[in-house]
C-alpha cells in the first residue's frame, strides 16, 4: 500500500483533524528531530537511487507527504555539552533536511522550500499587487528614522515583528500605532519591524486554500476593534476567549484570485488575511505559507482538514 508520510510533532493539533480522514490509509508520522532521541533516519544512495530508512526500515512507496510543524532543533536540548551543541545542531539539520529532497516524485503539502520562499513578506505583497489585489503601504524597517517618518505620514499604522521566534514563553502581538502614541523606535536594527498603513475594517477574512477548494471565514473579536485595546491581532482575541469566526461567502473573482496567489507561490495549501474597508474594497495583509487552520474548522465547521486529507489520497498535483 502506498504511503503518506506526515512530518510533524505528535502534540500539534491540526493532525487529528487530517488523520481522521486517513483510516485506510498507510500513514507513517515522523518527527525528524526524534531522531536525537533515538529514531533513525538513514540514506543509501546506491546506482545513482536513494533508499529511505526510517527506524531501519524501508521508506518505500510515498505517494504524498504533509509537512506540517515537525520539532524546530534547539541547541538547549541537544543531549551534548553545550560547547558542542552548535556543532550537533548543524549536522543534524543538515542531516535531516535531506528528507526535504528524497521523495522527488511525491505530492508535497506543500514543499518545503515553496513555503520558506513563499513566507517572504515583500514577495507576497510584490504578487497580490500582481494579481490585482489592494495592499496598504509597507515598510520594513531597520532605521529608526524611516520608521518615524512612515508613521507620522499615515497617523495610523499597523506595526508587527518579522519573526517567528520569540523569546521562550512570550507572544508578541500585532499592534496599532497612532503618531501621537509615545513611541521608541531605538533598536530596530537589532529587531526589525513591518510597519503597514492602517486600512479601516469593515470586517477582516481568513481565506483558506486547499488546492482549488476556498474556505472564507469573517473573523472578529473584541479585543481588536482598536479601541478595547491597542492590539489588531485575532491571536489577541482568542488567547482572551472573545474570538470569533463565522463561515462566509465571497465572490468568485476574489476567490480565483486567492487560489491564484496560492499557486504562484507554489503551495497546495495557504490562508490569506484580508480586510474588506468600509467602501467595500478588498485588501491583501499577508499569506500563511504553512497555515494554522484548525481554530478555523473549530468555528466554522469548514471541512479544511477533509480537503487537505483527500489531495493526500490523490498524491496527485491539481
Amino acid at each position: 500500500m502506498s504511503k503518506i508520510v506526515i512530518l510533524s510533532n505528535e502534540h500539534d493539533a491540526h493532525l487529528k483533524f487530517v488523520t481522521d480522514h486517513l483510516s485506510d490509509e498507510h500513514v507513517v508520522r515522523i518527527d525528524p528531530a526524534d531522531m536525537l532521541d533515538g529514531d533513525t533516519i538513514d540514506y543509501a544512495f546506491t546506482n545513482g537511487t536513494v533508499q529511505v530508512y526510517y527506524k531501519d526500515r524501508p521508506l518505500d512507496d510515498v505517494k504524498s507527504i504533509w509537512y506540517r510543524r515537525p520539532t524546530v532543533l534547539s541547541a538547549r536540548t541537544i543531549p551534548v555539552k553545550l560547547r558542542h551543541a552548535a556543532y550537533v545542531k548543524n549536522a543534524a539539520t543538515r542531516h535531516l533536511e535531506m528528507l526535504n529532497f528524497v521523495f522527488p516524485d511525491a505530492l508535497w503539502v506543500s514543499d518545503p522550500l515553496a513555503i520558506r520562499a513563499a513566507d517572504v513578506k515583500i514577495v507576497q505583497l510584490r504578487l497580490a499587487v500582481e494579481l490585482g489585489f489592494n495592499v496598504p503601504e509597507t515598510l520594513f524597517a531597520s532605521s529608526p528614522r524611516r520608521a518615524k517618518e512612515f508613521v507620522d505620514a499615515h497617523g495610523v499604522c499597523i506595526a508587527k515583528t518579522m519573526t517567528h521566534t520569540l523569546p521562550s514563553k512570550s507572544v508578541v502581538f500585532t499592534k496599532l500605532l497612532r503618531s501621537t502614541d509615545t513611541i521608541e523606535y531605538a533598536n530596530l536594527n537589532l529587531d526589525p519591524y513591518i510597519f503597514q498603513q492602517y486600512i479601516e475594517p469593515s470586517y477582516e477574512l481568513r481565506v483558506t486554500v486547499v488546492g482549488d477548494q476556498v474556505f472564507a471565514a469573517k473573523v472578529e473579536g473584541e479585543e481588536i476593534d482598536g479601541t478595547t485595546s491597542s492590539f489588531r491581532d485575532w491571536r489577541y482575541a482568542y488567547a482572551h476567549g472573545t474570538f470569533k469566526a463565522t463561515k462566509t461567502e465571497m465572490s468568485k473573482a476574489l476567490a480565483r484570485k486567492c487560489v491564484w496567489l496560492v499557486r504562484e507561490l507554489n503551495l497546495e495549501v495557504g490562508a490569506l488575511d484580508l480586510i474588506v474597508d468600509e467602501k467595500g474594497q478588498t485588501w491583501f495583509l499577508e499569506i500563511n505559507s504553512n497555515p494554522q487552520w484548525a481554530f478555523i474548522e473549530e468555528a466554522t465547521g469548514q471541512p479544511i482538514g477533509e480537503a487537505i486529507a483527500q489531495k493526500l489520497k490523490t498524491g496527485k498535483l491539481r
